[in-house]
């Protein structure tokens, strides 16, 4: 008779069990949805991480210039591979509210809400699907492509260069929605043809070799060139990916088990081109950072990094994105201005001078008349949803 009751129980758990998955793969806002212990909007501590984050990633470039004997790409992967050691802890503090909470909760006769369990169910069954991990393994390769490119950038062109051209993303994603025939509005239209005038402008410092100047005025060696330039440009285009590839997860997924995974891949995809591209004479090594150079790669890990992008990535969940992207547009000015402060970068020529300022109104155009756009349109489809309800209603009660 025992072992019948205990037989019902199982049978009615695991008939529980699958009513849940079956919810979870038919309603889909559920699976966009995180536990409550995940999603507690501490508000305070928001605008005080966008300043933070901002002045960490400004200062990259400069750290960077501080390992000149060092190849690029094995910068770059330096600077992945420190990160990813860091951003364990979090992952592992991630992965225990994911995978142990409710276990945890059971065992301390804790009550979890049925919209917890929920949740909690949604993102062990996403986390574990092929297609996340197919995003996840594009995500880290383009942003080992943006890292790649971007660092390698630096080497030859100017800080103020690299930081512009490394920022126009948004005038690229107007004109490939523009090249798909995708609605656009027109002020996003006018703030790309302007964001690329500033470049064109900007780009006669590259072609006629003008070199910046230090606070004496004097020739510092911090050249532009069209090939530097382009490799930064090259980095904006990577970045998009990750940009796509972040949206379509961190909806549901928790901070570091989507950090984590992306940064490392990114730290080996960058390794073993350095070791392709970079290797022989002098080279460091993969973990060379374990040495002389390691507490300019720490400061690259920890300020840039964690500080910087995993900052940015933390408050998007609190604030609206455009104004995490406004935030960014600031970069170049604020990353030209440490190089040339600390002595690794000159003042700008005069048509850098010129057209940076205008390639970014150009991409704060963009920005800000996309967040309109989308904004209006989710707002037509919120009053549309608000309109058909009463007449759900009504057809209930005729019932």
């Amino acid at each position: 008779m025992l072992q019948e009751d205990e037989s019902r129980d199982r049978q009615t758990q695991h008939s529980f069990d699958t009513n849940i998955l079956e919810d979870i793969e038919v309603e889909e806002k559920s699976q966009h949805v995180q536990p409550s212990f995940l999603n507690s909007r501490p508000n305070w501590w928001v605008w005080p991480v966008l300043i933070s984050s901002l002045l960490a990633v400004s200062s990259a470039a400069t750290a960077l210039r501080k390992l000149p004997t060092v190849p690029p790409l094995l910068k770059a992967s330096w600077r992945l591979q420190l990160t990813s050691v860091l951003l364990v802890i979090g992952f592992i503090y991630d992965i225990y509210k994911v995978y142990g909470s409710t276990t945890s909760a059971h065992k301390k006769n804790k009550y979890i809400s049925h919209e917890d369990f929920l949740a909690v169910t949604a993102v062990r069954a996403q986390y574990k699907q092929k297609r996340t991990w197919l995003i996840l393994l594009g995500s880290g390769t383009c942003l080992g492509i943006h890292f790649g490119a971007w660092i390698w950038s630096l080497d030859l062109t100017s800080i103020a260069h690299s930081l512009l051209f490394v920022t126009v993303h948004p005038l690229l994603i107007v004109a490939g929605t523009l090249a798909l025939r995708k609605p656009i509005s027109r002020n996003e239209i006018i703030g790309t043809l302007v964001g690329f005038a500033g470049m064109a402008i900007t780009l006669v410092d590259s072609f006629t070799g003008s070199s910046a100047e230090d606070s004496e005025g004097e020739a510092t060696g911090d050249s532009p060139s069209a090939v530097g330039d382009l490799l930064a440009f090259m980095g904006a285009v990577a970045i998009i990916g990750y940009f796509y590839a972040g949206r379509a997860l961190r909806s549901w997924m928790p901070l570091y088990m989507y950090a984590l995974p992306v940064t490392f891949i990114s730290s080996v995809w960058l390794g073993l081109a350095s070791l392709v591209s970079e290797g022989g004479g002098d080279y460091p090594g993969l973990f060379g950072w374990i040495g002389p150079s390691f507490w300019v790669v720490l400061y690259l890990a920890v300020g840039p990094g964690i500080v910087g992008h995993t900052g940015f990535n933390a408050t998007l969940r609190y604030v609206d994105p455009v104004v995490v992207s406004v935030l960014l547009l600031l970069e170049p000015a604020i990353g030209g201005f440490i190089g040339w402060w600390v002595g690794v970068s000159g003042l700008p020529g005069l048509f850098t001078f010129l057209g940076g300022p205008v390639i970014l109104v150009g991409c704060g155009l963009v920005t800000v008349s996309a967040y309109k756009r989308t904004s209006a349109a989710e707002k037509q489809d919120q009053d549309v949803h608000i309109e058909l309800q009463p007449l759900h209603e009504d057809s209930d009660e005729e019932e």
